[in-house]
């Protein structure tokens, strides 16, 4: 992709996050601070900041968490909502979450090229939102079975959905 548009951002900050997650601090910062600079967009280039400072471990800087306003959400819902709209990577990209039931989740995403990920890194990426959504369903006493769908906002097209078997 890079050799074919080396001016898309979106592949060097994947690129970034895939050499974090290998342990290669030095190439994921340099991806980042190329995708940092193939972008005009301000609040993107501010969480950009705040992923390196978070991969050097400066929590001080690290993005904020949106809270949930709506009051009328299960402590569940609000749990699950605090993980995506907190999420380094996809809090930003968010556009709304749906709750058709209690415990089915609608993520809606602008600009989120979930297939541009590398299959290595897309697995370890979907592996860790499945357990983090468990432990949101554990920790709230949920029965039955949790799922979670990744939509492109524009398409509407599912990417992923999450599921967590019923207790």
């Amino acid at each position: 992709m890079l050799a074919k548009k080396p001016e898309f951002f979106q592949a060097y900050f994947n690129l970034g996050i895939a050499y974090q997650e290998k342990g290669d601090a030095a190439k994921a910062r340099a991806a980042l601070i190329q995708a940092k600079a193939l972008t005009s967009d301000k609040n993107i280039q501010e969480r950009i900041d705040n992923v390196i400072a978070a991969f050097d471990g400066n929590s001080s800087t690290s993005p904020s968490v949106t809270p949930a306003a709506d009051s009328a959400r299960s402590p569940f819902q609000q749990a699950v909502e605090k993980l995506f709209r907190g999420h380094e990577i996809m809090g930003p990209r968010i556009s709304r979450i749906e709750w058709p039931t209690r415990t089915e989740a609608r993520v809606l995403f602008q600009n989120f090229p979930m297939t541009a990920m590398p299959p290595e890194v897309r697995g370890r990426f979907l592996d860790k939102l499945r357990s983090q959504v468990l432990a949101a369903k554990n920790s709230n006493s949920i029965d039955g079975t949790v799922k979670v769908e990744l939509i492109d906002a524009d398409t509407n097209k599912v990417m992923e959905t999450l599921t967590t078997a019923a207790s």
